[in-house]
Parts: C-alpha cells; sequence; structure tokens
C-alpha cells in the first residue's frame, strides 16, 4: 500500500504540474494489478490549479494516466478543462482532447465546448492553421453536434473564403432535413454553397444533384439563381444544348 501522506506546492504559474501529479500517483492507494486509485475530485483539483499553457498540456498526460488506471472522468469533468483552457486563451494545448475524443472516451458538450471553440479560431482567423477543421469538422460524425453546428462552420467557413471547408462541412451533415428545420440551412446559403461548388475541375455530380434537391424542397422551384447554377452545371457536364431550357427558364 502506498503512502497517503499530504504534500503542498506552491500555486499560481510557477505550479509544478507534471511533479504535482508524479507525486499524486505515488501516494495514492494501488491494488495488487498494479491500478491506482484516482477520483474526479483530484482531476478537478488539477484543474483548478491550472493556469498556463504547459498547465494545460500536463493535465492531457494527467488524463491519459486517469483512464490508463481504469479512472473514468465524467464527461462535464472534462468539459470544465476545456472550457477553462479556452477561457485562459490556451484552447491548443488541449485540442487532442477533441481530436482524439474516441480514444480519450470524451465527449464534449457541443453548446459549451464545440462552439465556443469554433467561434474562437475563427475570430483569431485559425480555423484551419489551428487543424480544428479537420479535428471537428472533417470526417468527425462521432462527435455529438448540435443541428446548426456544421451550418455555422459553412457560414464562418464562407466568411473565410475558404470553398473547399464549405463544401466539406455540408457534406458533413448527418441530416439536412433537420439541418433546416432547426440548424438554420436555408436557400440563401444554399445558394452560397452552389457558388463555392466546383463546375469545371472535380465536378461532383452526386453532390450536385443532392444540393439541387435540397433547393426543391426549399421551394426553389423556379429561382432564378438556381436555374442558372444548373445551367453552369449542365453547361461544363452535358454541353450547351442541354443548358439552354435552364436557361430559358430564367
Amino acid at each position: 500500500m502506498r503512502a497517503q501522506s499530504s504534500f503542498s506546492f506552491s500555486s499560481g504559474d510557477d505550479f509544478d504540474m507534471d511533479r504535482y501529479v508524479d507525486l499524486l500517483m505515488k501516494r495514492r492507494p494501488e491494488s495488487k494489478y498494479g491500478v491506482i486509485s484516482l477520483s474526479k475530485a483530484h482531476f478537478r483539483d488539477l484543474i483548478n490549479k491550472a493556469s498556463t499553457e504547459q498547465h494545460f498540456k500536463s493535465l492531457n498526460d494527467a488524463y491519459y494516466n486517469f483512464i490508463g488506471h481504469r479512472n473514468l472522468m465524467p464527461q462535464t469533468v472534462i468539459d470544465e478543462m476545456m472550457v477553462k483552457a479556452l477561457e485562459l486563451g490556451h484552447p491548443a494545448a488541449v485540442q487532442d482532447m477533441i481530436k482524439y475524443h474516441e480514444e480519450f472516451l470524451y465527449h464534449p458538450c457541443p453548446e459549451k465546448v464545440l462552439t465556443p471553440y469554433l467561434n474562437h479560431y475563427v475570430e483569431h482567423g485559425d480555423l484551419n492553421s489551428s487543424n480544428f477543421s479537420s479535428d471537428a469538422v472533417r470526417g468527425k460524425n462521432l462527435l455529438r453536434k448540435s443541428a446548426d453546428f456544421q451550418v455555422n462552420v459553412i457560414k464562418k467557413a464562407i466568411e473565410l473564403g475558404d470553398k473547399d471547408l464549405a463544401i466539406e462541412a455540408y457534406l458533413d451533415i448527418l441530416d439536412y432535413d433537420l439541418a433546416r428545420q432547426e440548424g438554420g440551412l436555408d436557400l440563401p446559403l444554399l445558394k452560397q454553397l452552389l457558388e463555392c461548388f466546383s463546375y469545371s475541375e472535380r465536378i461532383d455530380h452526386i453532390l450536385f444533384a443532392q444540393m439541387l434537391e435540397i433547393a426543391e424542397k426549399m421551394g426553389a422551384h423556379d429561382d432564378n439563381d438556381v436555374q442558372l447554377y444548373k445551367a453552369v452545371y449542365y453547361f461544363n457536364t452535358s454541353g450547351y444544348l442541354t443548358a439552354v431550357d435552364s436557361l430559358k427558364a430564367v
């Protein structure tokens, strides 16, 4: 059995998180199988002590040790770490928790974590350079997201002039009806997406047909802009004569 005597450290930016965690683990009870007992109270204590970028990087390492010793943390506790890191300006230090959320058994809260992180990187112009788009958007369908998350990514990507990300965010929507009903996917935004679509290179025929189908559901049967996009698509894929019908409808 390990000794459990108390120990003290200075607080603030000079706090040595790595050494503190090391001593904590050495002084906690250990089973005959080598499993160290750690609680959510211990992890919350580490969160409360964290204030610098290095502290949050060390928190990541501490979390590996916690789950490695079968000490699963409630999702809300990990959310607290993510929220505090963002509030103190160190989101990149804990972003691996989003990138590897499946391996870490963590599903970040859409409202408390994912959306604020998205807004932070957009405000700082770091949506791509921070790798947040690849960590939380592209192909991350197991992340629990709010109905409007992908729509917000589309809007932000269009604002930043990132057409590829806008299209990829649209492709990653799992329920287009829900996105229309609750997420803010409307006809004006769909037209902006059609503007992002590639009509001469890497033409995605299935995607274009799906976007037209969504436009139809939005009541765009006779919309001039949609007809023009159809004409451009048909001109590039089937020739002028096929595009004429759409042009006549304008």
